[in-house]
């Protein structure tokens, strides 16, 4: 396992009903959420490490219309976002990651 892995086992979100637990990769999802980080150490000269904060969410209720056949695509593997943003320096500057990391 390396440093920082999530293991299947430690994921767990909360169902669309509001009560039950689901478990597993298969069953959540991570959502980033924008902004928000947590220090989870300090390097060898005292600066802040930090790293980027997610919440899993249910894959239940995930739709994102339809293929070409007309089939529904759900949850979050047919649903996954076409593009992502590039790194920039905002984005390092929120982690407080300098040129020299």
């Amino acid at each position: 396992m390396t440093e920082g892995e999530v293991r299947d086992e430690d994921i767990r979100c909360l169902a669309a009903d509001f009560r039950t637990v689901r478990e597993g990769s298969a069953n959540c999802w991570s959502y980033w959420i924008e902004g928000a980080t947590l220090e989870i150490g300090k390097d060898t000269i005292g600066n802040p490490i930090k790293s980027d904060r997610f919440v899993w969410l249910t894959t239940e209720g995930i739709t994102c219309g339809n293929n070409s056949e007309g089939v529904a695509l759900t949850g979050p593997v047919d649903c996954k976002i076409a593009s992502r943003t590039a790194c920039n320096t905002s984005k390092l500057a929120r982690l407080d990651i300098g040129s020299d990391s």
